[in-house]
């Protein structure tokens, strides 16, 4: 008869080979996200909120990067919620990721507030498919966030 300290073992090993089995059975996972934003800072020197959008690219070593998307540019607010809708292919195992830019539009040149590295890894194995980074803002000691919602969809092998 096995005590429970051994049944216990038993079944975290079990539940560790299953997870290992389910995730290499997984080729590739679709994500469809939407971005927000929160606590953006005033950048122009007249105050006032910031007009703010991102331009995402998209990484995958040893390739080039590739430009992505943009949102729409959103007036006068520090907690954008950007209405358009994107998607990526991620293949299991690989080093897939997104640079997402904060820009403050503004009337002679855009102000980049800060950047954020997203691995794609990440967002497939976020429960829920809601991550928030912190972004720390360019010139500054202010902290914003940036969020991003998905929903992850799976390809078995």
């Amino acid at each position: 008869m096995m005590g429970p300290k051994v049944g216990n073992l038993i079944s975290g090993v079990a539940v560790l080979m299953l997870l290992m089995c389910l995730k290499y059975t997984i080729a590739n996972s679709n994500i469809v996200f939407k971005l927000s934003a929160r606590n953006l800072p005033t950048y122009d020197p007249f105050g006032g909120y910031p007009d703010p959008y991102v331009t995402l690219s998209y990484e995958n070593p040893p390739n080039p990067p590739l430009d992505f998307g943009e949102t729409s540019k959103l007036v006068d607010t520090p907690d954008p919620d950007w209405p358009e809708v994107f998607n990526v292919i991620y293949t299991n195992g690989s080093s897939q990721r997104l640079v997402l830019d904060v820009y403050d539009e503004d009337v002679d040149s855009d102000d980049l507030m800060g950047s954020v590295t997203i691995y794609l890894e990440e967002i497939v194995t976020t429960f829920g498919g809601a991550l928030e980074k912190d972004i720390l803002l360019n010139n500054s000691t202010q902290m914003g966030q940036i969020r991003l919602l998905a929903n992850v969809t799976t390809d078995s092998k």
